[in-house]
């Protein structure tokens, strides 16, 4: 009886040995593929070719290309992307509807003085007559547009552009603001408001 169970062990035991072995021998063979794979993706310099920019569309980001060229070329895809993204929508009479009504705040310091509150804005490009300030109680609010484009007498256009800008802001001021006896003065696109105190 203890012969039988011996001889049941070392069957088992060389069971066990072979699963070890077969399974020793997968991984090896695994780990050959993968190294042999990392070798040919760390293959030289020299032996890595470079697709012919006359191919066709854009080269992908290769050892041997030149950098400067590929951002060239990318630099060239985005300005027609983007030329035609453009193009698109300012023919469009919705978005250019849309475009022209919105308006953007621009850049405005406010100082409190002994007497009065100073109200500064740049508003490059606009013209004294396309500005317009109004008040109520101690909110001052300013409007103002730029329109600029060029005249050359004697062409004729087949496309022309135009900038249309709209401003516009809002100014709450302290309670003691007198925003009836305001005052304003627009020089080299800077718009100041004077606010005396009560």
């Amino acid at each position: 009886m203890m012969k039988d169970t011996n001889t049941k062990l070392l069957y088992l035991l060389m069971a066990v040995l072979i699963v070890v072995a077969l399974v020793q021998s997968y991984v090896i063979y695994d780990m050959k593929h993968v190294l042999e794979s990392k070798q040919t993706v760390a293959a030289p310099l020299s032996s890595v070719t470079t697709p012919s920019p006359r191919a066709g569309g854009t080269l992908p980001m290769m050892p041997g290309t030149d950098p400067f060229e590929q951002m060239k070329r990318m630099q060239e895809e985005m300005q027609k992307s983007f030329g035609a993204f453009n193009t698109m929508f300012s023919n469009d009479p919705f978005f250019q509807e849309v475009f022209n009504k919105m308006a953007m705040a621009p850049l405005s310091d406010v100082k409190e003085e002994r007497d009065a509150y100073v109200i500064e804005l740049n508003i490059p490009g606009s013209d004294k007559q396309n500005i317009e300030i109004k008040s109520d109680n101690n909110i001052v609010k300013v409007f103002a547009s730029s329109n600029r484009s060029r005249d050359d007498n004697g062409t004729n256009y087949i496309h022309k552009e135009r900038y249309i800008q709209q401003f516009q802001r809002s100014f709450v001021l302290p309670e003691n603001a007198d925003t009836a006896k305001m005052s304003s003065e627009y020089a080299n696109g800077i718009l100041t408001v004077t606010i005396p105190k009560k």
